[in-house]
């Protein structure tokens, strides 16, 4: 989203409803609410909007199943030069970041990926067991995918 169509949306709602703060950011998609608060929704919420009318598994089993798919064949055909993409833009964002040429904040990535306050690896092991248990078809769904991709590539 660059600036123009920032304004844009700003602008917009203000002309809509004044009474309704609105802020619009790169890192997330905001949602008008009362003066002075501002709500943000994860990209599963972003998704699953999309999906209104349908029962949740449909998303969950669409989502992660088409998003391992690709996953899996795109390791599996390109899986060093994936590896090797990671590794490279992670020495960069810490050199750009220690260089203070970029501000990298956790607080924000968190915040995009939807994921809460984890301090150890434990405790996101933790989390990621009872995700999955709420969302046991989308995990089956991963997984098959992933499979498939693999198998595909």
């Amino acid at each position: 989203m660059n600036v123009d169509n920032v304004a844009a949306v700003q602008d917009a709602a203000a002309v809509a409803n004044p009474e309704v703060g609105t802020e619009v950011t790169q890192a997330a998609v905001a949602m008008p609410v009362a003066e002075g608060e501002v709500m943000y929704r994860s990209w599963y919420q972003t998704l699953s909007s999309y999906f209104e009318g349908y029962p949740s598994w449909v998303m969950e089993v669409g989502v992660f199943g088409v998003g391992a798919l690709v996953l899996g064949v795109l390791l599996k055909n390109f899986g060093r030069y994936v590896i090797f993409g990671l590794v490279a833009a992670a020495v960069i964002i810490a050199a750009l970041s220690y260089l203070h040429v970029i501000s990298f904040s956790v607080m924000n990535l968190r915040q995009i990926l939807g994921i809460q306050d984890i301090h150890s690896v434990q405790d996101f092991g933790t989390e990621f067991v009872a995700w999955a248990k709420t969302h046991v078809i989308a995990c089956i769904s991963a997984v098959v995918g992933f499979f498939v991709g693999w198998q595909l590539g």
